[in-house]
């Protein structure tokens, strides 16, 4: 309906924001935000005002949303609204204004008795810019419920805030909440950092699975070299599982040795849903080291099909480091670079798979060939016809001969 434009969409998704069903009333919502209707400020201020608590909960959410400056007296009034979804909208669009009255407004609905009036507050924080949001956020690690805490914690990861460094090592070691532990090490991994390593290595091990995975990928997002080795002792663990959620956490980490772990994992793990997503982490991490990585396994028959297909999706950008197979010792290898350039719909990758017409093996020039005949490239008419005369392989001649047949 947004994509009709104008007053034809404005007026009926108005209609929506007080329906009953939430998922409807949500879409339209997105559709008035994405249409930014001018006369939306001025009907947003006036439902605000309506008795009706479903359209004062939606006009907070799109007022929020774009930050309306002439919505913003009625928005900070509305998070004393006696009803509590609206409170929660009123509460999370504050970020989107500048007005001073942000900070201190979401500072007490922290203490409000409402838990979901402080669950929002908390949530919010995480977008203010403000030297005063650190004590705030440190004090809701305090509350008694754990949801606060959980969103607290979050928030102090969003604000990358190194000076929560110590609250979040007590909270991710202490705190009687698993879901709690989980989402301090996420904010361990967001601010980063050697400290931020040394905390969460010893996580790895956790009995709590869903801690131990948040270490796992916190370890992913720090940013040193310490986080390494937690990791790659993850990719020998004898839990399937984890395993998997060490590969993921390896396409974060740009470190030397991230690559070669992954090559090894995607030759060596038995269980080939591993080595298979070790491949694709590979392509993720798109590294040169990755990249000449994905190259080689074309080297193992069982890894072939997977890393040119991985190769083949990193583009043009990539076709430089890609086409360095074609000087490898192995003809094989030399064979899937070929098929992988010839996947990459680009002039670049089309003049670098001609090189491999001059290649010292038989069967990689055939391969080329093969690949520059189904492309239709008429630009290596001289090197196939050369071909097609003197190739002392009869197989690359004939094909040849069946190239130029076609031009």
């Amino acid at each position: 309906m947004a994509k009709i434009g104008g007053r034809e969409a404005f007026e009926p998704l108005l209609e929506l924001l007080d329906h009953p069903q939430a998922s409807l009333r949500q879409a339209a919502i997105a559709a008035l935000n994405s249409l930014g209707h001018p006369d939306m400020p001025a009907r947003a201020l006036a439902l605000l005002r309506d008795p009706d608590p479903l359209l004062r909960q939606s006009a907070a959410k799109i007022a929020g949303y774009f930050g309306y400056p002439e919505c913003a007296d009625m928005l900070f009034q509305r998070c004393d609204d006696e009803d509590e979804s609206v409170r929660q909208a009123a509460l999370e669009g504050l970020p989107n204004l500048d007005d001073a009255r942000v900070l201190p407004a979401l500072a007490a609905a922290l203490q409000d008795k409402s838990r979901k009036t402080r669950i929002s507050a908390a949530r919010a924080l995480a977008q203010v810019e403000s030297p005063g949001v650190l004590q705030h956020l440190l004090g809701a690690l305090q509350d008694a419920d754990p949801w606060v805490r959980y969103y607290a914690a979050r928030s102090l990861g969003w604000q990358a805030l190194p000076e929560a460094l110590d609250d979040l090592s007590r909270v991710v070691k202490e705190d009687r909440a698993t879901m709690v532990r989980a989402s301090a090490a996420e904010a361990l991994g967001r601010i980063g950092g050697a400290r931020a390593a040394a905390i969460l290595a010893p996580l790895v091990e956790a009995e709590e699975p869903d801690l131990s995975r948040a270490a796992l990928l916190a370890l992913g997002q720090v940013g040193h070299p310490d986080a390494l080795a937690p990791l790659l002792a993850a990719l020998r663990a004898p839990d399937p599982g984890q395993r998997l959620i060490a590969i993921k956490a390896m396409t974060q980490q740009s470190a030397p040795g991230a690559a070669e772990a992954l090559q090894w994992v995607a030759t060596t793990d038995t269980e080939p849903r591993i080595a298979q997503a070790a491949m694709e982490a590979l392509a993720r991490l798109a590294t040169p080291e990755a990249v000449a990585a994905l190259v080689s396994l074309t080297a193992d028959l069982t890894c072939r099909e997977t890393c040119i297909a991985a190769s083949a999706r990193l583009g043009e950008a990539h076709v430089e480091q890609i086409a360095f197979g074609l000087a490898h010792l192995h003809p094989a290898v030399r064979r899937a670079t070929v098929n992988t350039l010839a996947r990459i719909t680009s002039p670049l990758a089309s003049a670098r798979l001609s090189e491999a017409l001059q290649d010292e093996d038989a069967s990689v020039r055939l391969e080329a060939v093969t690949a520059l005949r189904r492309l239709g490239n008429r630009s290596e008419q001289g090197a196939m016809a050369e071909l097609a005369r003197s190739d002392p392989d009869p197989g690359v001649r004939r094909a040849a001969q069946a190239a130029l047949r076609m031009t």
